[in-house]
């Protein structure tokens, strides 16, 4: 059952979306549109002026997109758009972390959604999502020790 789980600060509700996910064994009933998905993530960035945090997007996924479909640019084509879609965003300084859910995740194209390695994590099942938050944070958040300068004045 897909979701859509708008941009909140309410931690229980992320969480129920998260555990009412499950995965068919079939695509007969189901659409990945990851370059949707992006641009409304890209859009909400937007949309919040003068926040000068950086911005970050986490991507839970198959990994297979099959939206949009047009036959008339090759079957590969909703693909090769969510890859173009995912570098404009990178472009403007984005980050883009993936998770690949489920079995047959294609990591080569979370891969190039993300930009690198280092930003695909493949979870074979939603008991591996809390660890690989976990990872996602602590690279985004490093903590550093306090600097403090001290002027001297004479």
């Amino acid at each position: 059952m897909p979701i859509d789980q708008p941009l909140t600060s309410n931690f229980d509700l992320v969480k129920t979306s998260l555990n009412s996910i499950s995965i068919s064994s079939s695509t007969i009933d189901q659409n990945t549109n990851i370059a949707l998905g992006l641009s409304y993530a890209e859009a909400t960035f937007a949309s919040t002026t003068g926040n000068s945090a950086k911005k970050i997007i986490i991507l839970l996924t198959d990994g297979v997109p099959t939206d949009p479909s047009d036959i008339s640019k090759g079957t590969n084509y909703p693909t090769v758009y969510t890859e173009n879609i995912a570098k404009e965003i990178r472009d403007k300084g984005i980050d883009i972390y993936a998770i690949g859910l489920g079995q047959d995740v294609n990591g080569d194209i979370l891969t190039n959604i993300s930009g690198g390695v280092d930003k695909f994590f493949p979870a074979p099942d939603t008991n591996s999502l809390s660890s690989i938050y976990s990872k996602i944070s602590n690279s985004i958040c490093k903590l550093q020790p306090n600097v403090i300068e001290i002027f001297s004045r004479v």
